[in-house]
């Protein structure tokens, strides 16, 4: 019991009467012998069972001579191979306290309190809970045993789990520098020694492994690779087939990165201090192959967008009707299940353009045209008043909690936090608080978009300048704030396919309270249906872009000043006289370079001009005209093509 004079500190009310609660268990209320339940764990791989037997023949002891019933088919429970430093994955931990809140029993028996757990977070858990269901804690070599001496003893245990784990590393870390292969796990390309010590090869496993690394050497992409091995039946470990991951992981991992097939094992590959063994008996690929692919891989790895790079528009927005999330892959947007050779059902796949266009242009013909923005407003604000509604329920029933939170972890004083006791009550209380602000504060961020007119349309406007961007990311600051706007009104677009068409499904309003999303039933009218079109190739896909250029070249955004063509005139000399002057076929040339329009669709300002590739190469003006705008600080060759005239380099 705590000694309350001033002299010790203020210890809380509350604390004392944790504690008076865990050393005085109440009074189970049953008439007749106790009703007992064992439980045994074991840390590690027993394979003849001698601890757990000797655990259950203990308590089966115990409970004889304290005259405790016990039914042995039902009510001992046995963890193997599982640690006692956290609750995760204790299954039969878990059948124990479950058959506690049904009342199944009144006494707990283990050979000793390291049996049960070597956390002391876990240990006030699991005797609080046990002892408000009036269920008491029996050693087998002391009896009963009050909450104080369980959490004094977690607290020991807990040291001892961490020093016999330094210990064991260190052991490791040891015989690793000494060559031996101890904790190797199991490895594609190799079987293990007796008693796992060690690996050798597996000869047709290595072909596997070899073929993997030629195939990739020789062009093909790791998709490539496991999609033939896939179709061949070639399998991994344990019978699964063989994935990206398993291929080539950009941290480091997989089989085309680790050196073990080259001949140098390594102990502890991802800590900061790994150990590497050469290994020659274990090398199934030469080390001049291995760099040659490591280096290929390292090059074509993905390179994260650094800040002011531009954001996506539709960067985790895109469902695919399967629940999974699409993704990016070169030109298209596919199920993320593809990427790891789990194929999608629904097959969904579309075009990364299109999908941004058609998001667009919801927005401009539905959300934002101002003869439906009054009926969408309704729907979206209608849809907000329901969720705040919601979200405001939620925030109530936090705040009271939290406010009980603060007033206990206020009573505390700073020295009493050296109390293992009092630190196993305030860690679970900490956690609980901060989790708790967390999510009142996502909930509290829940903001309304409410648009007057004036914003509206202020807001079509930058999205009917975004449109003939697509497919380009967006580093416009402007354009930047209005995609997270944007992201606000239609927060969520669902691809699926009927009748072998694609059909996109876009959501209007809030998704969620700030803690899950919600996703409204098919019927709602917060969805939009449209049908994807079936896209040409090439840039007609982008009607709205090939218009604009098209206004922009007319409104003469591409032509020469008089000074700009006074400097690059001289250079056409040797081409002759051509079609309309040179001057608007150099204009011609700056329009392709700068949008990227193939030479067949040149507006009608340049009509008849017919910019042949062979010429322009022949005479090799282009990156002399270049130069000569780049040194008058020229306006038309910002952004442009450097290359797009340049001539073929030799096969």
């Amino acid at each position: 019991m705590f000694d309350e004079t001033p002299e010790k500190g203020h210890v809380p009310d509350f604390l004392t009467d944790w504690v008076n609660q865990h050393d005085a268990p109440p009074d189970t209320g049953r008439d007749g012998p106790p009703r007992a339940a064992i439980y045994a764990r074991r840390s590690t791989a027993d394979p003849n069972f001698v601890s757990i037997t000797r655990q259950i023949s203990a308590g089966l002891d115990y409970c004889r001579r304290a005259g405790m019933s016990l039914d042995a088919e039902r009510f001992v429970f046995i963890d193997r191979n599982r640690s006692g430093a956290t609750m995760a994955g204790r299954t039969s931990l878990h059948a124990l306290l479950a058959a506690a809140r049904e009342g199944q029993f009144d006494a707990l028996v283990v050979q000793g309190l390291e049996r049960l757990t070597r956390n002391v977070a876990d240990a006030a858990t699991i005797q609080g809970e046990l002892e408000s269901l009036g269920i008491t804690i029996h050693v087998v070599a002391r009896g009963a045993v009050s909450g104080r001496e369980i959490i004094l003893s977690s607290f020991q245990y807990q040291k001892e789990l961490e020093a016999i784990t330094s210990r064991i590393v260190d052991s490791r870390r040891r015989a690793a520098r000494n060559g031996s292969m101890i904790g190797s796990r199991p490895k594609f390309g190799y079987d293990r020694l007796p008693e796992g010590r060690g690996l050798v090869v597996n000869d047709e496993q290595a072909a596997v492994v070899r073929r993997c690394f030629e195939d990739v050497d020789a062009g093909m992409t790791c998709r490539q690779l496991v999609k033939a091995l896939k179709s061949e039946g070639i399998v991994g470990l344990r019978g699964r087939p063989l994935t990206m991951c398993q291929l080539y992981h950009p941290p480091g991992l997989g089989i085309l990165l680790d050196p073990t097939y080259r001949g140098a094992w390594t102990w502890a590959r991802r800590t900061d201090d790994p150990i590497t063994v050469e290994t020659p008996q274990l090398g199934i690929v030469d080390a001049d192959l291995f760099e040659r692919v490591g280096k290929k891989l390292r090059l074509a790895k993905f390179t994260p967008w650094k800040k002011g790079m531009g954001v996506g528009l539709l960067t985790g927005k895109v469902k695919c009707s399967c629940g999974r999330s699409m993704v990016k892959s070169g030109t298209r947007m596919i199920c993320h299940r593809e990427p790891y050779m789990d194929p999608c059902t629904a097959r969904t796949e579309i075009p990364l353009i299109e999908a941004e266009r058609q998001y667009y242009r919801v927005l401009l013909d539905e959300i934002l045209e101002p003869s439906r923005f009054a009926d969408w407003d309704i729907v979206r604000t209608r849809c907000f008043e329901e969720m705040e509604l919601t979200a405001a329920a939620e925030r109530t029933r936090m705040k009271a909690r939290l406010d009980e939170i603060t007033a206990d972890l206020e009573s505390f004083d700073d020295d009493s936090c050296e109390d293992p006791i009092i630190s196993a009550i305030v860690g679970p209380l900490e956690a609980e608080f901060h989790d708790l602000w967390e999510k009142r504060e996502k909930l509290s961020s829940l903001a309304a978009l409410r648009f007057d007119r004036a914003e509206a349309e202020a807001l079509r406007t930058v999205v009917s300048r975004m449109i003939v961007k697509v497919p380009y990311r967006i580093t416009d600051p402007q354009e930047i704030a209005a995609v997270s706007l944007l992201h606000g009104l239609v927060p969520r677009m669902v691809v699926e396919r009927r009748d072998g068409r694609i059909e996109l499904r876009f959501l209007l309003g809030v998704l969620g309270t700030g803690i899950e999303e919600q996703m409204p039933e098919a019927a709602s009218t917060r969805w939009i249906d449209r049908t994807c079109p079936r896209t040409p190739r090439g840039v007609i896909r982008r009607p709205e872009a090939v218009l604009q250029h098209h206004r922009d070249a007319d409104a003469g955004r591409y032509a020469f000043t008089d000074r700009e063509w006074e400097a690059v005139a001289g250079l056409f000399e040797p081409m002759g006289r051509l079609k309309g002057g040179s001057r608007l076929y150099a204009e011609a040339l700056i329009f392709v370079a700068r949008t990227g329009m193939p030479v067949n669709m040149l507006p009608e300002r340049y009509g008849g001009r017919v910019l042949h590739m062979a010429p322009i190469r022949r005479f090799g003006f282009w990156p002399h005209m270049l130069a000569a705008l780049d040194a008058l600080g020229s306006d038309l060759v910002r952004d442009i093509d450097r290359n797009r005239f340049e001539k073929r380099r030799p096969a």
